[in-house]
């Protein structure tokens, strides 16, 4: 093959790269045999081992990534005029590796236009100041509260306080109390009086972002109810009556799981089919996440994946008795079942994000097994992933879709470099296969996914290995194949045998949650790990799906030194709640205290979390009074500030002072300030003090608020 006979098709369809020396044939066999000084770099080996089209979610990727770190929002017509001109460019250029570089750099360029597309159409104004008033709306979402209330998104109509004129949607909760008896449905119009806040910045720097993520779901503002809700029935479309029809079918079935078992079973049942963990006991909650068997809880792929490959596979069982005609097309029947089981999960479910990503993923693997294509191959992933991409990209942000996307990538990629061990595992007994086929899929999917739970949720589960091997076999074969039958004799009233048989399942996992809690539990904490440990993961998750052989086992190991070595994150010595009202400061010991306590609110609770600070037991530091407090960190001592008299009081006292209101009140000594009105616009800050001092013998100290991306659209602004 010679360079002319490709050099107009991008290199997703060219079949053979062009080789110095060699023949096509030559180098691809070579290369697999490991000698990879025949080709070119390894980059342009994987691209020809039919892996070129898993790099393209990776650039997307990229873009999305670049555009959420760009100071200003770009202009998504002069980033969409680029990525045209890349593609042509790929298809011009007659250089084979200047031509890939093109086509990938456009998908880069893609990402960017499609976030700032997205912004276009999905932005909100966001509410800047807390406001109350009458609202009237059109609810677009519902779900339940363990309260007995309601969570709803309203699509405002006119009827509105001034604050909220620009804003699309607000999320509002309903108390038990101001429903009443009032039965809600989907398109419904709900007025009622409520006070709204600004959606809350991130707690520390890294963590969660709720600004990002309710702007590009079109919501401004959280509120709440202060009067009884008022409900007339609206215009519904079609869409909106199948959805209230969903809603009811969950209610009643969650009612008919409280109906036929305890309340724990019920409470668990529930969270495996209609997706409610609402009546789940927190502390049970608890006992799962730290034995590692969480996932279970959170209706997604795995779920999906059991219900329709039991589905397919016992389909496939009965159309294989002697007694069913030959000429049946088994596995095409058992297919369109199967995504038929797996689109009824999705809506019985709740569809959320993560259940919709993984139905789309079983869909194009059915239709693969219909058209007579291998449903599992890295091909498949990446056009799911770029079609997920494509529909959702501010859902790349969010620890679903990174847990997902590297635990199915992973398995995939292994499950490919391991075909050729499979070429013998005929001597092997089926029960062996299947222990082994297992216990791999729970310790790859396991170690693809830690460094990503380390980072969101600081935590790890050492035993989570064993106890998925244990319970992961059991809640697929038995707990959620007789709570779907029982789902569906419930039309017959039915359903008690499999409801008892499944509550005596659901009592054995929840048994093997607490053996290994309490074997383990002690150990799952993980400290604060560094900012630069994701991009490295998808990197190491790159290389390990394009680089062949056994050397794509090098990427990850690698990565895996790199963080266990230089990972852990250096920690602040003080950190500043966004309203000055909250603030935890590091002891000598490494201890965190906090200042003043007045109550544990919600940032002190994420801030617990991330630091592995038990607030129940959490000390108390600083000598207060009225007028602020005093409190000594590493050596230099830090005032609290109430009101002016404090900070002319103790200036010459103190080397750094935190305004807890809007004091302007400046000091004749050279003093570290922490600005009330500066925390309100760049959100909680965190102070680092390092240990070197200036010149002039001021101690070194350095302030860093979470918000470094003000002029951003989906930012409020409230300074």
């Amino acid at each position: 093959m010679t360079l002319k006979d490709t050099e107009l098709k991008p290199f997703f369809i060219r079949k053979q790269p062009p080789y110095f020396g060699l023949s096509a044939k030559d180098s691809q066999v070579r290369f697999q045999s490991g000698d990879i000084a025949v080709a070119r770099p390894v980059v342009d080996a994987a691209i020809f081992m039919r892996r070129r089209v898993v790099l393209l979610p990776f650039a997307m990727i990229l873009g999305i990534c670049i555009y959420s770190l760009l100071p200003l929002e770009p202009p998504f017509w002069l980033y969409g005029i680029l990525t045209i001109v890349l593609f042509t460019l790929s298809l011009m250029m007659r250089n084979w590796i200047g031509r890939n570089i093109a086509y990938v750099s456009a998908f880069v360029l893609m990402g960017i236009s499609l976030m700032s597309a997205t912004a276009l159409m999905r932005g909100t104004e966001m509410l800047a100041f807390p406001t109350a008033g009458q609202i009237e709306g059109h609810i677009t979402e519902l779900e339940m509260r363990p309260d007995g209330g309601r969570r709803i998104v309203l699509r405002l109509n006119d009827l509105r306080p001034r604050a909220l004129d620009n804003v699309r949607f607000v999320r509002l909760t309903i108390s038990e109390k101001h429903l009443g008896d009032v039965v809600l449905a989907m398109g419904d119009v709900v007025s009622v009086r409520a006070r709204f806040i600004p959606v809350p910045k991130p707690s520390y720097p890294g963590a969660y972002d709720a600004q990002f993520h309710a702007y590009f779901g079109g919501i401004g503002a959280y509120g709440s109810t202060l009067d009884p809700v008022s409900v007339r029935p609206g215009d519904p479309t079609l869409w909106d009556d199948l959805q209230t029809a969903i809603f009811d079918l969950r209610a009643r079935i969650g009612e008919r799981f409280s109906a036929g078992m305890n309340a724990q079973d019920a409470a668990i049942a529930r969270a495996l089919i209609i997706g409610d963990q609402s009546a789940l006991d927190p502390v049970l909650r608890d006992e799962i996440a730290v034995s590692g068997l969480a996932h279970l809880l959170a209706i997604s792929g795995l779920h999906l994946s059991l219900v329709a490959g039991g589905a397919f596979f016992a389909l496939r069982f009965v159309l294989a008795l002697p007694f069913v005609p030959h000429n049946v097309p088994a596995k095409a029947i058992a297919a369109v079942a199967a995504m038929a089981a797996a689109l009824f999960y999705l809506g019985i479910s709740g569809a959320n994000i993560a259940t919709q990503r993984a139905t789309i993923m079983l869909i194009v693997a059915f239709i693969a097994v219909l058209v007579g294509r291998r449903a599992i191959t890295l091909r498949n992933v990446a056009l799911v992933c770029l079609l997920i991409i494509f529909v959702y990209p501010n859902e790349l942000f969010k620890p679903g879709f990174q847990l997902s996307f590297a635990a199915v990538a992973a398995l995939v990629g292994a499950y490919e470099w391991s075909k050729s061990f499979r070429r013998n595992d005929r001597i092997w007994p089926r029960w062996a296969k299947f222990l082994s086929g297992l216990s791999l899929t729970s310790l790859i999917a396991g170690l693809a996914t830690a460094p990503i739970a380390a980072v969101h949720f600081s935590q790890f589960a050492p035993f989570g290995l064993f106890a998925n091997l244990v319970a992961v076999p059991l809640v697929g074969f038995l707990v959620l194949p007789t709570l779907i039958a029982a789902c569906l004799l419930m039309p017959l009233g039915l359903e008690l045998p499999f409801l008892w048989v499944a509550g005596w399942g659901i009592e054995q996992v929840v048994a093997i949650a607490i053996f290994f809690t309490e074997l383990g539990g002690e150990w799952t904490y993980v400290p604060p790990v560094a900012g630069w440990v994701l991009p490295l993961c998808g990197v190491a998750l790159m290389l390990f799906l394009i680089v062949p052989n056994v050397w794509r086992f090098v990427p990850p190991i690698l990565a895996a030194l790199m963080i266990s070595i230089f990972g852990q994150a250096v920690t602040p010595d003080i950190l500043i709640s966004d309203q000055t009202r909250s603030a935890f400061v590091k002891q000598d010991r490494g201890e965190w205290a906090q200042i003043d306590r007045i109550g544990n609110n919600f940032t002190t609770r994420v801030w617990a979390e991330w630091l592995g600070v038990d607030l129940e037991a959490q000390e108390i530091a600083g000598n207060c009074d009225d007028r602020g407090c005093i409190a000594e960190v590493r050596g230099i001592k830090v005032l609290f500030a109430r009101d002016k008299a404090a900070v002319l009081e103790d200036c010459g006292l103190v080397d750094l002072i935190v305004e807890q209101d809007s004091l302007y009140q400046s000091c004749k000594r050279s003093v570290s300030f922490v600005r009330h009105w500066d925390v309100r616009r760049w959100g909680a800050a965190a102070i680092y003090i390092h240990d070197s001092r200036s010149a002039a013998d001021a101690p070194n100290i350095r302030i860093e608020h979470v918000i470094k991306d003000a002029k951003r659209t989906w930012r409020i602004r409230n300074d």
